[in-house]
């Protein structure tokens, strides 16, 4: 993940934003129609695009509105290609987010079974003490 965030800067995330926004053949002022958050227009879209507004909490919105059309993977990836076949495909975005869901999963599977790992340690250990 670091190297991703190293090789994907603000700057490129605005451009591959623009590039989304205009193969879905979307004006800015459009998006931030849809994005429908109050304060967000026209101006804060391309501000963001152009790499000079991240600071602002309208990025979050902006981005997870282009995650709604590309996957996470696409849009955060070392390489983006906003003429990749797959890019805009439903299965594809879909397949991502399930990726990314089964990861977490596992993640939460792997806490789980440590915690009741050290239940039962910590039960035995009260139970060897309890003999002596």
């Amino acid at each position: 993940m670091e190297e991703k965030i190293k090789l994907v800067t603000v700057k490129e995330m605005g451009k591959r934003f623009a590039q989304i926004r205009k193969k879905l053949d979307l004006s800015q002022a459009q998006v931030a129609e849809y994005i429908d958050v109050p304060g967000i227009n026209q101006a804060k879209v391309s501000a963001i695009e152009l790499g000079t507004n991240v600071i602002s909490p309208f990025f979050l919105a902006v981005e997870l509105f282009y995650l709604q059309h590309v996957s996470a993977e696409a849009l955060f990836g070392t390489t983006f290609n906003i003429d990749n076949p797959h890019l805009f495909d439903k299965d594809f975005t879909l397949a991502s987010v399930a990726k990314a869901r089964i990861q977490l999963l596992k993640q939460q599977i792997h806490e789980d079974i440590e915690e009741r790992l050290k239940d039962w340690d910590d039960s035995l250990d009260e139970t060897a003490d309890y003999l002596k």
